[in-house]
């Protein structure tokens, strides 16, 4: 899986031979990295769930090792994240951030500030959280990441920034008019739109709500409503987010639609 956990053992009598010395956690073998008379550093993948578990230390011809009082040694093992990938995302959220750290087999909840993030328990294991990004609210661009195990919080303090930048962004309009009897399709393209189609987004022209035809990737596909003739401002929000434009205006011109004329002839005079 990638992540492997580095564990120091220090003490005394210990030696210099890193081939005489063996370290097992919870009767899985911690690869050794160095080994000197004062400090053993080893290596493992294997960490199991969080607990206490015992440590055996062997140095050889020396025998096995104890602690300062005499006793069995043990390992306290609780949950960490390491890393946080991406660390940055929209405002509008929807992005997939994958959390990486051990004894993650607990998650119960993760949170954004104070949104909580969709966790996708499918991909979850010991050493991933992989959950989907909440919408920025009114708190900072920066953020606590607060992960939720067996009911105890694992904060960590500005960890997530929400970045404007990798917000969506609308670049262009199939087309700025229409009837005024509506029922015209309006195409909205959207750079950065991958994440974003299965969430909540809303297309309104003045006040009106839009229906949504169809979404892409990167389009949106939506039926202009009946409107008097007029220009009227188009917007576009995902999750309460607005979105911007490459143009200075999201405008549609509704004109007049002559359906007939009565009588269809006649003289000049």
């Amino acid at each position: 899986d990638g992540i492997r956990v580095t564990i120091y053992v220090t003490g005394s009598g210990f030696t210099n031979e890193s081939q005489e010395v063996s370290v097992q956690i919870n009767q899985t073998n911690c690869k050794i990295l160095q080994a000197n008379s004062t400090r053993i550093i080893c290596s493992t993948s294997a960490m199991p769930p969080r607990g206490t578990y015992p440590v055996t230390v062997q140095v050889t011809p020396r025998g096995s090792a104890v602690n300062s009082s005499g006793e069995n040694i043990f390992l306290t093992v609780e949950p960490r994240i390491l890393t946080i990938n991406p660390s940055t995302g929209p405002e509008t959220g929807g992005s997939w951030i994958t959390l990486e750290g051990t004894s993650l087999e607990e998650v119960q909840e993760v949170f954004f500030g104070s949104q909580p993030a969709l966790v996708d328990l499918k991909m979850n294991n010991a050493t991933q959280i992989v959950c989907r990004l909440p919408p920025k609210t009114d708190e900072d661009s920066a953020v606590d990441v607060t992960v939720i195990i067996g009911n105890q919080p694992l904060p960590l303090t500005d960890a997530f920034k929400y970045d404007p930048s990798l917000n969506p962004l609308v670049v262009s309009l199939s087309r700025n008019t229409s009837s005024t009897a509506g029922g015209d399709i309006l195409e909205i393209g959207v750079l950065r739109f991958g994440d974003c189609a299965d969430q909540d987004i809303k297309v309104t022209v003045q006040n009106t709500q839009v229906t949504i035809r169809e979404l892409t990737s990167d389009e949106i596909q939506a039926i202009l409503p009946p409107m008097p003739i007029g220009l009227y401002n188009i917007s576009i929000t995902i999750n309460g987010i607005q979105v911007n434009s490459t143009e200075e205006l999201l405008v549609v011109q509704y004109v007049g639609n002559v359906t007939s004329i009565d009588p269809c002839c006649g003289s000049f005079e």
